[in-house]
């Protein structure tokens, strides 16, 4: 539930709760298969335009050797994601009305180890951090896009079981 707003609650379809990065039962979700996922309905009032951050602590369980999507608005086609390459780097990509734009980690995740990662887009600027501390930027400007896809986690969107997250968030 988002409690900030009684609104955009978020929808589970078929993962577990469990332990977050501080031992915290029922505070994260993992997630196996391609039939796992969180969705946010889509609404308008979340296709924002000017800025936006996200933020999240993540624990990958395997490396499957293709794109994972931990969340997804659209994906790069329309809006934005934050995924970890087939290198096992956390890359946050946005699409703006200039142009579309990714920024990555350099160092690699490790299987069993919480990381937390916060994506940024400032109206001028990408920038991705790490446990709290700046690991790539790129000058970005624009309106970020729209989409009408449900915001998933763990997935690309509702429809693709392809690119599915294995692991905690």
């Amino acid at each position: 539930r988002n409690y900030a707003r009684d609104n955009f609650h978020a929808i589970l379809y078929n993962a577990y709760s469990t332990k977050d990065s501080r031992g915290n039962l029922n505070h994260a979700y993992a997630f196996s298969s391609s039939n796992q996922h969180i969705k946010i309905p889509n609404h308008n009032d979340l296709n924002f335009t000017s800025q936006i951050a996200l933020s999240f602590w993540v624990k990958p369980d395997q490396f499957p050797g293709y794109e994972q999507y931990v969340i997804s608005h659209g994906s790069y086609e329309e809006r934005y994601k934050m995924s970890i390459t087939p290198e096992k780097k956390m890359r946050w990509t946005l699409k703006t009305s200039e142009q579309i734009i990714d920024v990555d980690d350099d160092m690699p995740l490790q299987t069993g180890v919480f990381i937390h990662y916060t994506g940024i887009y400032t109206g001028y600027s990408l920038e991705l951090y790490r446990n709290g501390n700046l690991v790539s930027y790129k000058p970005l400007n624009g309106s970020i896009g729209t989409s009408s896809k449900s915001i998933t986690i763990a997935r690309k969107d509702e429809q693709e079981t392809r690119y599915n997250f294995a692991g905690t968030i």
